[in-house]
């Protein structure tokens, strides 16, 4: 998925300034642009059979943003 992302906003010509615990910053590469891209992402592909252990994991995310 991280692949599909960075290509995506490649398309729309931002760029990947940074990239750790699990967030990546992007900047429109056009300097007259001021548009930004924070991507919090979270990685299920060892538990992407249990439903349960992916819930558990949204939740985790979902109260990064609200804190």
């Amino acid at each position: 998925m991280n692949e599909i992302m960075n290509k995506l906003f490649e398309q729309y010509n931002f760029i990947k300034t940074w990239e750790e615990n699990n967030r990546m910053f992007f900047v429109n590469a056009d300097k007259s642009v001021v548009s930004y891209f924070i991507l919090n992402f979270i990685d299920c592909s060892n538990i992407s059979d249990d439903e349960a252990d992916i819930k558990e994991e949204l939740s985790k995310l979902e109260e990064e943003y609200v804190n």
